[in-house]
């Protein structure tokens, strides 16, 4: 069976824009996974049209649903788009997969939706 793999990556911000950039480039990602043949559920592509109807954006409010969705999935990917080693929320999500013993990696936004899936599009992070 496939693994499951957990896409993390930065969201929270100030600005409406700039969370509205970070969605659209995690749907591109996304999409380039599937495409590809992954299995892969990311937070951010399921949460942030539910903030439309009034739900917050703070990874407080997420955290105990995407601790949920860790432990579900095999291995937890971090989209490195601007800002992630920023972000309470990756890091949190980070530091969870981890300590449940899943295989953490960071992908590059580009390699993925460029469709480049040689070998270099994650790199593992020493935990």
């Amino acid at each position: 069976m496939p693994e499951i793999i957990y896409l993390a990556s930065p969201y929270s911000d100030p600005s409406p824009a700039v969370r509205q950039r970070r969605y659209e480039q995690v749907c591109e990602a996304t999409a380039a996974m599937l495409r590809a043949g992954y299995m892969v559920y990311s937070p951010i592509v399921h949460s942030h049209p539910l903030t439309e109807y009034g739900l917050p954006t703070e990874w407080a409010y997420w955290e105990r649903l995407d601790t949920r969705m860790i432990a579900a999935c095999d291995a937890l990917w971090v989209l490195t788009l601007d800002g992630w080693s920023d972000s309470k929320g990756v890091m949190s999500e980070m530091r969870i997969a981890q300590q449940m013993g899943k295989r953490v990696c960071l992908a590059r936004w580009f390699n993925l939706c460029e469709r480049r899936w040689g070998g270099s599009h994650v790199d593992a992070v020493r935990g």
